[in-house]
């Protein structure tokens, strides 16, 4: 499987950050457990970078630290990699509570690889510890009876001429409550972007208004608190470009009076067009509406 999205760590973090307990329910553990943050790290004077720390309360000590690894794609060193990272935070981190890891990988094959070659002997003891958890999202899925995690995980299995339905389905079924599970909007904007990955050829609107969430507010989601809002704090230059990206997708090409519109605007004006942009028809609509 090639999808791109497969391979953005990002997309899960935010996943993991507005849901923990399904990290903790793949780990093995209550995913009821309140208190568990998520946070990525990177370990000082190296280049490894954890996906996911799962952090519990510091006033609860009886409760691990759970890790978090997406693996989507076969590396036939990930295993050295992987647990060198975990246990040189464990290094970096003096902690006296014990511990978890889970790994997500796509399917066995992405594990093992084509030749279906086991991990490497020196490795084995680690990774056969009744702390450390390999999770194959295909075998998962194919349970009965799944959890409302897992159900939301199997999105990205579905093949992209089934995955708007079932993504109907996933926004539109009921559930029963779920301790510390996300609300709609939440979902609703990782289920999105997860299509804008799968289905390229459809734009984000065009995608919205399949999943009928045209009422929805998505300048109240991470989606827009992150990519705009982020992106108007970091500088001028990537709010301009972060902005065109978005109008390209929203509206296509651009005219080359509205280039020069974005490349004359303040910081002020960009704020403003973020803001409207869900809100506008066209992009002379857009243009039409902002402080000049």
């Amino acid at each position: 499987m090639s999808d791109n999205f497969l391979r953005t760590d990002t997309l899960f973090y935010r996943l993991f950050q507005d849901w923990p307990g399904l990290v903790l329910e793949l780990a093995g553990l209550d995913p009821t457990l309140p208190g568990y943050q998520l946070q990525a790290t990177e370990i000082k004077q190296t280049s490894f970078r954890l996906d996911g720390v799962l952090i519990p309360p510091e006033e609860q000590p009886d409760l691990p630290i759970v890790f978090i690894e997406t693996q989507f794609q076969y590396d036939p060193d990930f295993h050295a990699r992987w647990l060198a990272q975990l246990l040189l935070y464990l290094y970096r981190h003096p902690t006296l509570r014990e511990w978890r890891a889970v790994t997500l990988f796509l399917s066995r094959k992405t594990e093992h690889g084509s030749q279906q070659c086991d991990p490497k002997p020196a490795y084995q003891w680690l990774l056969t510890h009744p702390w450390v958890k390999r999770v194959y999202l295909d075998e998962e899925v194919a349970k009965s009876d799944l959890t409302p995690g897992l159900r939301l995980l199997n999105l990205l299995l579905t093949p992209p001429n089934q995955a708007v339905d079932f993504a109907k389905r996933l926004l539109t079924e009921p559930t029963a409550p779920v301790t510390g599970m996300p609300n709609k909007q939440v979902l609703a904007s990782w289920i999105e972007t997860v299509l804008v990955y799968k289905l390229k050829h459809l734009s984000r609107e065009e995608i919205r208004i399949m999943l009928e969430l045209v009422d929805v507010d998505l300048k109240q989601t991470r989606f827009y608190q992150e990519v705009f809002k982020e992106g108007m704090e970091e500088g001028i230059e990537k709010s301009r470009t972060i902005l065109t990206k978005q109008l390209r997708r929203r509206f296509g090409d651009l005219p080359n009076w509205a280039m020069t519109r974005l490349e004359q605007a303040n910081t002020e004006q960009l704020e403003v067009w973020a803001e409207q942009i869900f809100d506008a028809e066209s992009v002379a609509a857009l243009f039409g509406t902002t402080l000049d």
